[in-house]
């Protein structure tokens, strides 16, 4: 559904040279504005969270303690230092472009490819 949205004049400008630099539409342009600074404001609440449990002495020697029996089920062997509360995950998540790719890295394969089952029969449309 579209809506009708009132701008400053100087974002609208901006806005229309990054469509033009990507060859996209204003209105992708400001989807992807728009995407991007709903991530970057909902891992900045996350952080803000995180420490707020980590102010609390009580709270925090609890989350570590689940963590610990969680961890005690992970058995690949690896060290396992990335914190959700890590300011370098903020701003890699604020870059859709590389976090994109690092997490196409990191997923699990799609059954057909891990040969669990097999690939759907190509079907002809009928016409």
């Amino acid at each position: 559904m579209a809506e009708t949205v009132r701008i400053d004049p100087a974002a609208h400008i901006a806005l229309a040279e990054i469509a033009r630099a990507k060859h996209i539409s204003l209105t992708e342009a400001l989807s992807r504005a728009v995407e991007r600074y709903r991530r970057e404001v909902f891992l900045e609440g996350v952080a803000s969270d995180f420490a707020a449990l980590r102010a609390d002495a009580g709270a925090w020697a609890e989350e570590q303690s689940a963590r610990n029996a969680w961890d005690a089920t992970n058995d690949d062997g690896l060290e396992h230092g990335l914190s959700i509360a890590d300011p370098d995950l903020l701003a890699w998540a604020k870059k859709p472009e590389e976090s994109a790719a690092i997490r196409a890295e990191w997923e699990p394969m799609p059954a057909v490819a891990r040969g669990k089952r097999k690939a759907p029969a190509k079907r002809r449309a009928k016409r």
